[in-house]
């Protein structure tokens, strides 16, 4: 009787690469979904007497106040047999980006302080003014 090793390996073919995504916000649920295609994870392959773990971290970076947000996600694996841990490919961390863009413009609104144009030969110049509003047109 001979028996076959599998060895316990990690690739990633989305390794530093970037997805657009649609929701203001991510989650370790998020990261986990395997039923969404927009998730991108690695292929970790072991052996049928392995027990692997995965550990999921995620970095949130906040651009503009929150207009623009990434999400950077990173991977470890530890095969709880043999004590191996994997958390690098080719030297790198095992990462992958989500990224959201704000593209809703925003509703403003005015009450008690409006802001005006002022137009003069040489510039334009905005003040604010505590009077009625009004709307500034080009």
């Amino acid at each position: 009787m001979s028996t076959i090793t599998v060895p316990f390996t990690v690739t990633f073919p989305n390794q530093g690469q970037t997805t657009e995504w649609d929701k203001c916000s991510f989650s370790l649920s998020d990261a986990q979904d395997a039923s969404n295609p927009s998730i991108k994870r690695p292929i970790v392959n072991y052996g049928q007497c392995d027990i692997v773990g995965e550990n999921i971290k995620i970095d949130t970076f906040l651009f503009e106040d929150g207009a623009c947000k990434k999400w950077k996600v990173t991977y470890s694996y530890k095969n709880w047999c043999t004590g191996d841990e994997i958390n690098t490919i080719s030297g790198l961390p095992i990462v992958h980006w989500y990224a959201f863009k704000d593209v809703t413009a925003p509703v403003l609104s005015c009450t008690t302080k409006c802001l005006q144009q002022i137009q003069t030969t040489e510039s334009k110049w905005w003040m604010w003014s505590s009077s009625s509003v009004r709307s500034i047109s080009e």
